[in-house]
């Protein structure tokens, strides 16, 4: 049995190419899984496991035979003469695992950043051969696995099986990355190509934790209708603009759901759908969203939860592997946000740590776009545009109060077959190509009225800009009139960031239309200027008035004009206000 050693000592039912016939025990049980596995076409687990206890205990019989001596008799068969081999009841679990392993496609899914590193975690999966996708392996199927295999089996069993499975996904050659192709959309048909307009088959080699449960058309269904209990029709187009009856909101809509099923493109983006009064469709829309991508590709939790704050905030993410839809329902109202950092990882599609309660942490990058619906938008202690850039909300507008409420629109019309597939194919294949998401005038109106709301330093500067006059304003004067405006607007409030912080968050938002600009010297620094030349009439207190140089905002026309001509405010004297003037600036009252 082995190499090397006699044929006439091997037994009748081993062939001495391919058992082992040295003195290793784990040797010899791995070598009787791959015997077993030669002749595994058509066989079952449970009757392959039959095969490897018995090619195991007709290789024990034939080791613990005596070896062959220095003149063995012809035709007389000889072992290895090694007594301590028992004979096994039931398979080991070592090889239960390695026949899993043999028999299904079981992988360890990385991130990109850690797939090269040795001890690297990820999604222990297998690939579902019925459904085109990868699924998480989880208690379940291991159950399942061992009951096939081994029968009833102790947890001590079933722990080293586990463990050899994991092992033998973690080898390099089985970790494999998620799809990182943002044109392929997996829906439950086959494999979108969004690019090219093809169906492609489902491969193992396209590495998918999701795909939508709504399948995708080859041609446009017919436009889906409702009966409303008063007797009146309704069709698809009709019911989203109920809910959005402003030019783009309908396009939005349908995006918005093509980004849910795109969910390998990098949207970065969360969506909010907003009303403050309710009764307007945000759950209706929402619960059509979920059908479409499929209830087990969705996953609803709070901001709070997926930003990492809160009660269980550590365990937020444990069910996000798999998700291609985040939903938020009203659980927000009120709240604030002190520390968004996991919460913007997950808009734009970093890594992130996934725990899980008495398991340990593994890396995942999150696919998946969070939709929220709120009647009270959060605030959050970020107040800058890079979070700012990662919102999109979206106005509800339509209002249903006090008309026929016909519950079957969402438990019934906007969650069917019908409904969701013809909502994929408009936001797929009927929509020309888009990769990123409007914002209509109703959604930027309303996300400008947030950031006034969120952002004392926002709605500061929107009340100020206007009143103005100097060309040339300086950090300290800023500071002091925030200040003022405060104790006027929110008494008892004070400034919740030090000057610095305050002057660069003026400057954030006073430059973001160009109407206002810093001067920086080569090293990115702001530098400073006279202020006896740039804003001589300027003053707050007294201190304004002896020359000095400060920095702060310049307006940008009049920076422009001076540095082309080499002068200052204060230099062109009489002038001033007719160059102001011809620069399309409204001449001063007064400074």
């Amino acid at each position: 049995m082995g190499r090397g050693y006699p044929s006439g000592n091997q037994g009748d039912v081993y062939n001495p190419a391919y058992l082992y016939g040295g003195e290793n025990y784990h040797k010899a049980l791995h070598d009787a899984v791959t015997y077993a596995l030669r002749a595994r076409a058509g066989k079952s687990l449970s009757e392959l496991s039959e095969d490897v206890v018995k090619t195991t205990n007709d290789l024990i019989k034939w080791v613990r035979m005596n070896e062959a001596p220095g003149n063995p008799e012809p035709d007389k068969k000889y072992g290895r003469s090694i007594r301590n081999w028992a004979l096994v009841k039931s398979i080991d679990p070592v090889q239960a695992a390695e026949l899993v392993f043999a028999c299904e496609y079981i992988r360890m899914v990385c991130t990109k950043e850690t797939i090269e590193k040795e001890t690297s975690e990820g999604v222990f999966a297998m690939y579902e051969w019925s459904e085109g996708i990868y699924h998480e392996i989880g208690d379940g199927q291991i159950d399942a696995w061992c009951h096939e295999i081994a029968g009833a089996v102790n947890g001590n069993w079933k722990k080293n099986f586990v463990q050899k499975l994991h092992d033998m996904a973690s080898r390099r050659e089985n970790r494999v990355c998620e799809c990182d192709d943002p044109d392929l959309v997996f829906m439950a048909n086959g494999i979108w190509d969004y690019e090219h307009g093809l169906m492609l088959d489902f491969d193992p080699e396209i590495v998918a934790l999701r795909k939508s449960a709504a399948a995708l058309p080859a041609a446009e269904p017919p436009v889906p209708v409702h009966t409303m209990p008063d007797g009146t029709v309704i069709d698809f187009w009709q019911l989203l603009d109920s809910y959005v009856p402003y030019e783009g909101g309908r396009d939005l809509l349908v995006k918005v759901a093509g980004a849910c099923l795109r969910s390998y493109y990098n949207w970065r983006v969360m969506v909010t759908v907003y009303n403050k009064t309710g009764h307007n469709g945000k759950s209706t829309f929402l619960d059509c969203l979920k059908a479409m991508v499929g209830y087990d590709g969705c996953m609803t939790s709070s901001l709070a939860l997926l930003a990492g704050g809160g009660d269980g905030g550590r365990f937020g993410v444990s069910n996000i592997v798999g998700v291609s839809l985040i939903t938020c329902e009203d659980s927000d109202s009120g709240s604030y946000l002190k520390d968004n950092s996991r919460l913007k990882s997950i808009i734009s599609h970093d890594a992130i740590g996934v725990e899980r309660k008495n398991k340990g942490m593994f890396d995942y990058t999150p696919h998946a776009l969070i939709v929220c619906a709120a009647n009270d938008i959060p605030k959050t202690r970020d107040k800058g545009d890079a979070w700012l850039d990662r919102n999109i909300y979206v106005p509800f507008t339509g209002q249903f109060i006090g008309k026929a409420d016909d519950k079957t629109i969402r438990s019934e019309w906007v969650v069917s077959k019908e409904f969701c597939e013809y909502m994929a194919y408009q936001a797929l294949v009927k929509w020309d190509w888009y990769y990123e998401l409007p914002e209509p005038e109703e959604a930027v109106q309303l996300k400008r009225e947030w950031v006034l709301g969120n952002d004392t330093v926002a709605e500061f500067w929107e009340d100020f800009k206007d009143s103005v006059q100097a060309d040339f304003v300086p950090n300290d004067y800023l500071s002091e009139r925030y200040a003022e405006w405060l104790r006027t607007e929110h008494p008892g409030m004070t400034s919740p960031m030090s000057n610095k912080a305050l002057a660069s968050r003026i400057a954030e938002l006073a430059c973001s239309d160009g109407e206002w600009m810093q001067d920086k010297g080569a090293d990115g620094k702001v530098l400073k200027t006279p202020c006896e030349k740039w804003c001589p009439r300027l003053y707050v207190n007294d201190v304004y008035n002896r020359p000095r140089r400060r920095r702060g905002l310049y307006r940008t026309k009049v920076f422009e004009y001076c540095r082309a001509h080499s002068t200052t405010p204060a230099d062109l004297g009489s002038s001033y206000e007719a160059v102001r003037a011809s620069l399309g600036i409204a001449n001063r009252s007064g400074d």
